[in-house]
């Protein structure tokens, strides 16, 4: 691969054999869903991507007035200090959309297909996620 140091290049293929003979699961953590996001974007209502946890608790935080912290704390504080229902509406109106599937997803969505093409055994994948979204 061109640009990449030996050493980088060796853990790829590391990686891609392990991966095509089901030894390792993925593990897609919050930042799954900046794949592909071009840098400087932003997310806003509305926005054709997922916010990133900062984001979600900038938004969450915002109406009720509280101050940004982090995802899990202003989830909590709107949950005991309002009730479950505005949390949940608030965040019903973020992820009560479609949103394409990163760059990633799809590379993950495709891998069973491609390992049967090269005659691999039948792989059945294992993904985990911990991320908040149904992408």
């Amino acid at each position: 691969m061109p640009g990449i140091s030996a050493e980088l290049e060796e853990h790829y293929k590391s990686v891609e054999h392990a991966l095509t003979h089901g030894r390792v699961v993925p593990l897609l953590g919050a930042g799954v869903n900046l794949c592909g996001r071009p840098p400087d974007a932003r997310w806003a209502d509305a926005a054709s991507f997922l916010p990133s946890g900062g984001e979600l608790a900038e938004y969450l935080a915002k109406p009720f007035g509280y101050a940004v912290d982090d995802l899990a704390r202003v989830a909590q504080t709107v949950a005991v200090m309002q009730g479950p229902g505005p949390l949940y509406e608030s965040l019903r109106k973020v992820f009560d959309a479609d949103y394409a599937p990163t760059a990633l997803h799809r590379l993950l969505a495709r891998l069973p297909e491609a390992l049967r093409a090269r005659g691999a055994p039948r792989p059945y994948q294992l993904i985990v996620t911990t991320n908040y979204d149904d992408v």
